[in-house]
């Protein structure tokens, strides 16, 4: 995963979420797998934030 941009991994999740809702549990649901769950979750909620712009057209 760490050889790919940031940019690349971003339009992936946007490609294949349909939704900011689809995107938001895509990202909870895998924070919650990994170790360090509550640090995960600030990311994807940040992550959740930043892309939020992209689906509202």
């Amino acid at each position: 995963m760490k050889a790919k941009p940031l940019d690349d991994l971003l339009f992936e999740l946007f490609s294949t979420c349909a939704t900011l809702e689809e995107l938001e549990a895509k990202l909870y649901q895998t924070a919650q797998a990994l170790e360090d769950a509550d640090e995960n979750t600030q990311a994807a909620g940040a992550i959740a934030q930043s892309m939020k712009r992209f689906y509202e057209r």
